[in-house]
C-alpha cells in the first residue's frame, strides 16, 4: 500500500511541476510618422467612382460571409493596438476590409480615393450580429513613377 501512496504521490509531482509553457513577451510599438525627400514620384490617375460591398454574419463564435480582406483597411480606435496584441478584429473591420476588397478588385484600380463607408449591424449582440458595410470612392490608378530633379524636392 505504501509502494502505491509513494508512486501516487511521485506521479503527482512529476504531473504538477511539469507541463507546457509559453511566453510571449511583445510591445505595441508606436508609429514613427518621418518623411525622406525622394526623387521618384508616382503618376497617379484618379477614375471613376467606385463601390463594393460585403456582409459579415456572426452566429454566437461561427463567422460566415466574404472572407478576402484588403490591408490596411482599419479605421477603429485602438485597432492597431489590438492587432498587435493578437486580439481579433471587430466584425465592422472585416466587413469594411471585405468592401474594399471588391471595390479595388471588381474595378481593377490600385488604391480607392477618399474612401466613405456605410457600415449596417443589425442582432443581438453575444447572440447573433450581422454587419453590411459598402464603400464608396474613386479609382485610383498608378501608371508609374517618375524622377524628379533634387532642387524641386524643396519648392
Amino acid at each position: 500500500m505504501k509502494k502505491i501512496i509513494v508512486l501516487f504521490v511521485a506521479l503527482f509531482a512529476l504531473v504538477a511541476f511539469s507541463g507546457c509553457t509559453s511566453l510571449n513577451k511583445s510591445v505595441a510599438s508606436y508609429p514613427v510618422n518621418g518623411s525622406a525627400p525622394s526623387a521618384i514620384v508616382p503618376d497617379i490617375t484618379v477614375g471613376d467612382k467606385i463601390s463594393g460591398t460585403s456582409s459579415i454574419q456572426k452566429i454566437l463564435f461561427f463567422e460566415s460571409g466574404d472572407n478576402e480582406l484588403a490591408d490596411g483597411v482599419n479605421y477603429e480606435a485602438g485597432a492597431s493596438l489590438a492587432g498587435a496584441l493578437g486580439l481579433p478584429a471587430s466584425l465592422a473591420s472585416k466587413a469594411k476590409a471585405a468592401a474594399a476588397y471588391k471595390a479595388v478588385t471588381d474595378s481593377g484600380a490600385d488604391f480607392i480615393v477618399a474612401p466613405r463607408y456605410t457600415v449596417k449591424t443589425l442582432g443581438v449582440p453575444f447572440l447573433y450580429q450581422e454587419v453590411s458595410a459598402t464603400v464608396t470612392g474613386y479609382k485610383g490608378t498608378i501608371k508609374g513613377f517618375h524622377q524628379v530633379k533634387d532642387a524641386d524636392l524643396f519648392k
